[in-house]
């Protein structure tokens, strides 16, 4: 059998052996042939050919994507897109990655990950997933192109996106937090996932404005240039692309095939709890509130999100950059 990691026969994992003999034995129970029980012998066979592996190639480290930074963020904001995606869709580009750092979210719920997969507004995410708090109002508001250009002139603006039910919440009983985020901030240096999202969000409007409002609620938060539903690969190309080029202004150098390959779409993520974890200022609590893992206390099903506390902790991590290893 094959290994799945380095696609060489012979070489698969123990638990993957086990894994395909146990379907075997299921198959015959069903259809009520009798078979030997082999389960020592199938533990054994396991725990011998994962040592032998040992034996012929030592011990392989896991390979794990390199967390995305600011400073790489900061970069393409600041680079030319040429070669790399078409001007109009630049926006949405940067709209998507950041999404996926400040959010800690999953790309499977924000675009089409196989070509059978029909888009749904109740699961994945659409331009209805997005609101609105425009001070001195405490509500959140459904997106309008009024309110966007409100909330884009205004100094203290939030951002919000309702998550997905993509993993853990299945039965759509979710107490997922929202991700709550800045509009503004970028007069300060800083990188701003949310000013990208409202100006992506506002040009998507734009495109379905020939659509009622509630249909264009119901249209996906993410499209290609044909106003599709974005396709995960287009997405995995450009990220790739970008960061390639982004490395390259960096260092002055192009770097090797090997390097990128490591970033993917899911090194958005991990960047921001690699940050978050790094950063002395921001609580379990808020982290928590976030998306991402934190030791839980006693107190931890009282907790509610503030605006407040969720934009300084997203300022904390979105204000420092934090080097991995490449």
């Amino acid at each position: 059998m094959r290994n799945g990691t380095t696609k060489v026969q012979g070489e698969a994992k123990g638990d993957t052996i086990t894994g395909h003999i146990s379907r075997l034995i299921t198959a015959h129970r069903v259809l009520g042939v009798r078979i030997r029980d082999t389960s020592k012998r199938m533990n054994g066979l396991a725990t011998g050919h994962d040592k032998k592996l040992i034996d012929i190639h030592g011990v392989r480290m896991k390979k794990k994507v390199t967390p995305a930074n600011i400073e790489l963020y900061k970069i393409m904001i600041g680079m030319r897109w040429e070669g790399i995606a078409e001007k109009f869709m630049v926006t949405s580009f940067l709209a998507l990655f950041l999404c996926l750092w400040e959010g800690l979210l999953r790309q499977g719920g924000l675009l089409s990950t196989n070509n059978k997969q029909r888009f749904h507004y109740r699961w994945f995410a659409s331009l209805g997933s997005v609101f609105l708090v425009i001070p001195p109002s405490r509500q959140k508001e459904r997106v309008t192109i009024h309110r966007l250009l409100v909330a884009l002139t205004s100094s203290s603006s939030s951002i919000l996106l309702n998550k997905p039910p993509i993993k853990n919440s299945a039965n759509g009983d979710s107490d997922m937090i929202p991700m709550i985020t800045a509009i503004h901030g970028r007069d300060r240096g800083e990188v701003v996932p949310g000013y990208w999202l409202a100006q992506h969000v506002l040009n998507r409007l734009m495109q379905e404005k020939n659509l009622g409002q509630e249909e264009a609620w119901k249209r996906p938060l993410f499209t290609d240039e044909k106003n599709d539903w974005m396709k995960e690969r287009k997405a995995k190309a450009v990220w790739r692309l970008a960061v390639e080029k982004a490395i390259t202004l960096r260092d002055n150098k192009k770097p090797s095939a090997e390097t990128v390959k490591k970033y993917t779409l899911y090194s958005n993520k991990t960047g921001k709890k690699v940050s978050m974890d790094y950063a002395d200022t921001i609580s379990g609590t808020e982290t928590r509130m976030i998306g991402a893992w934190a030791q839980m206390g006693g107190d931890a099903p009282y907790s509610r999100p503030t605006t407040s506390a969720m934009q300084r902790a997203h300022r904390a991590t979105n204000s420092q950059s934090i080097t991995c290893m490449e």
